[in-house]
């Protein structure tokens, strides 16, 4: 195993074992857009199926959206194929604001796939849905609900859910998205890009580079801006 493939392989492992994200007998569904963190999430999943000392299984589901290359679900397939892993297609349409001429939130958007995913799971019989979301992509969340929300919230390692409803776990949580890239690129797997149109007016690329200027680039400051969210002093608070 390469250096890249060694340290998601080790992030994800202590992800799952630091926060129980994975229990004996757990069927996992892989919400897999495409997008590198997916790509990554599945290909970790995959191999840990086969030998991992907490027995499980997983698929992946895709929904299609329109805005990308339309032969990218095939190729996803063959080679989630290569990996073992079963790959779901369902067909999704874009938002219904988009049908319309109106540019859809990208919250409304993501609460949209998030109703399907969650529906393909409990119809296959699903107890556990993993989406890519790494650190970079909490600390983001954090920034924007402090900002815009006036709260303290981002976005947990696993997120339980009311019985006969499956949890939402992210297993990449402990990962730097720059350690994602570097897995990817090694690999050369073919990502998909996002072709939605409005994309980049999507206030989470304005909290990237928030996040970005408070780190300076520096994988040690994120990591410490990650850490205080589990250690937080409440005498020195209002």
């Amino acid at each position: 195993m390469r250096a890249a493939e060694r340290e998601v392989d080790k992030r994800i492992t202590r992800a799952i074992m630091e926060y129980g994200l994975i229990a004996p007998g757990d069927r996992v569904l892989i919400a897999l857009s495409g997008g590198k963190d997916s790509l990554a999430l599945a290909w970790n999943l995959a191999r840990k199926t086969r030998g991992f000392p907490i027995p499980f299984t997983a698929e992946a589901v895709h929904l299609v959206t329109g805005f990308a290359d339309s032969q990218q679900p095939e190729s996803l397939k063959e080679l989630l194929k290569s990996w073992g892993m079963n790959l779901r297609i369902i067909s999704h349409p874009a938002a219904k604001e988009a049908e319309e001429g109106r540019p859809p939130s990208c919250y409304g958007c993501a609460r949209d796939r998030r109703r399907i995913l969650l529906e393909e799971a409990v119809e296959g019989g699903f107890n556990k849905v993993a989406l890519g979301h790494h650190m970079d992509d909490s600390l983001i969340t954090l920034l924007m609900n402090m900002s815009w929300n006036a709260e303290l919230a981002a976005m947990p390692p696993m997120l339980p859910a009311p019985e006969g409803t499956p949890s939402i776990i992210r297993p990449l949580i402990l990962l730097q998205e720059s350690a994602v890239i570097r897995l990817v690129e090694k690999a050369g797997w073919p990502v998909e890009r996002c072709e939605c149109p409005w994309a980049g007016d999507s206030r989470r690329t304005e909290f990237s580079a928030l996040l970005k200027e408070l780190t300076g680039g520096s994988p040690r400051r994120m990591l410490n801006l990650w850490k205080s969210l589990s250690n937080i002093k409440t005498d020195f608070l209002p």
